[in-house]
């Protein structure tokens, strides 16, 4: 089977490589307007302004500081950027109600001004700054790549950079549909590829061990690919809330069900206040490897069009399905679905998917 993830082609030493973004097999909503995608970067190594400072000079607009740890660049071609310290409790410095109970006043005291610099730089070893990009259509993601590879000669840091450093890429595409068939059938083909995706990208340990992209839990991995599964939209998103009531999937489906149904994801969710509500995937597994040079977000949009390829291919999502369910049939101490998934992808004929 043709996997065709965008390897960079070949060039001279003194240019940088070519990435290649596949074509998605779904290129336009039913509004008639092409797909767009949203991309969140975290890394480390350098701060909210250097970063601000680089999306100017490769993009222009007009940088403006919100925050100690955070601001945002307004007016380039492409919309707005946004920059921030990747924790709510630093970004607002929501800490400082906290020390004021107890005596310590951040903005009195000079002194206490140091200690807070000193905490911010061991918070930075662990806490990623994070560019978040604004949507842009499917087909303009090549040319974020003149920022990425600026991040890069500045010193931002991807996550293998160190052993604790779970630094993750994020892709929002916008769904090609929001009808509960169409979302089901994105994330069964998530949940049966995800063995060959955390392979292929090599999901950093530290990432697979943190909070931020905890499996699906057995019980609804089973159910949701059981091949008669296919309920009404409804009953779909309360089961997966049933059994995912939090953002934290390496496949987050929260931002759309709360476009659909906000009121649910309000009275089922844990902290509702950071879902935001709009029609798109919210795809957190891959990691950031921003200061390798071989290394894009092409890497992984292309990997993730492998999920949208399957999910469009119903005789070979119903057939994968049912493989898994023999599968599981047939468990031992080892779960068998990575070798038997791999060996599908091998005998599968390049046209299968959709030429994935």
């Amino acid at each position: 089977m043709s996997l065709g993830v965008g390897a960079p082609q070949a060039s001279s030493t003194s240019e940088p490589p070519v990435f290649r973004y596949e074509r998605p097999p779904v290129t336009h909503g039913r509004d008639g307007k092409e797909r767009r995608v949203g991309v969140e970067l975290e890394f480390a190594g350098l701060d909210a302004e250097q970063t601000m400072a680089a999306i100017a000079e490769v993009f222009g607009g007009v940088q403006e500081q919100l925050g100690r740890n955070h601001g945002q660049v307004r007016g380039t071609p492409f919309g707005d950027f946004g920059v921030e310290l990747d924790s709510t409790l630093f970004r607002e410095r929501a800490y400082k109600e906290a020390l004021k109970n107890v005596g310590v006043d951040l903005d009195a005291e000079p002194g206490f001004g140091k200690a807070e610099d000193l905490v911010l730089r061991v918070v930075r070893e662990f806490v990623p700054f994070e560019v978040v990009a604004p949507p842009v259509a499917w087909s303009q993601l090549g040319e974020l790549e003149p920022l990425w590879r600026r991040l890069r000669e500045l010193g931002a840091r991807g996550t293998h950079a160190a052993w604790r450093y779970g630094f993750g890429l994020h892709l929002n595409p916008d769904v090609p549909s929001t009808t509960g068939h169409s979302l089901l059938a994105h994330l069964k083909a998530f949940l049966l590829l995800q063995p060959w995706l955390v392979k292929e990208g090599r999901t950093a340990l530290a990432r697979r061990l943190g909070p931020f992209i905890r499996p699906f839990p057995p019980e609804y991995v089973e159910l949701a690919l059981t091949p008669e599964y296919w309920p009404e939209q409804r009953a779909f998103i309360e089961d997966y809330l049933l059994h995912n009531p939090t953002r934290d999937r390496p496949l987050d489906l929260l931002p759309v069900f709360a476009h659909l149904n906000a009121e649910l994801i309000e009275s089922r969710v844990e902290n509702p206040q950071l879902v935001k509500a709009r029609p798109t995937f919210h795809y957190r597994l891959p990691n950031c490897d921003i200061d390798r040079v071989d290394w894009s977000p092409s890497l992984e949009w292309n990997r993730w069009l492998c999920v949208e390829r399957l999910a469009n291919d119903g005789a070979a999502l119903q057939e994968l399905c049912q493989r898994y369910v023999d599968c599981q049939a047939e468990r031992g101490l080892v779960d068998a679905w990575p070798d038997k998934l791999e060996a599908w992808m091998q005998a599968c004929p390049p046209d299968a998917a959709n030429g994935c």
